[in-house]
């Protein structure tokens, strides 16, 4: 399989057990920045939605708390919106009419 396939804009839902973290989950896993991952994970009573990314493969894991379960609304950015920050990484584009 090329890695090709996972270049498509598709989005994830990982529930994560109770014992682990993202940062150990992810450590060798390359989310890019443009895809959408989600993980649900449970602590202290409540579920927490939590986007992650990585600017780079070898860059760590970066997570964007998106809701508590009871915070029903969740935040109403778009993903660029969301992903503000792109920690000292340069992204170059060009224009052409």
């Amino acid at each position: 399989m090329s890695s090709r396939h996972f270049q498509l804009p598709i989005s994830w839902l990982l529930f994560l057990a109770e014992d682990q973290t993202e940062e150990e989950f992810f450590e060798k896993v390359y989310i890019p920045f443009n895809s959408q991952f989600l993980v649900v994970t449970v602590r202290d009573d409540c579920v927490n939605l939590t986007e992650v990314y990585k600017m780079s493969k070898d860059a760590p894991i970066q997570n964007s708390g998106m809701m508590q379960l009871s915070a029903l609304s969740g935040r109403k950015l778009s993903l660029y919106e969301r992903r503000n920050d792109l920690s000292g990484h340069v992204i170059t584009i060009t224009a052409v009419d």
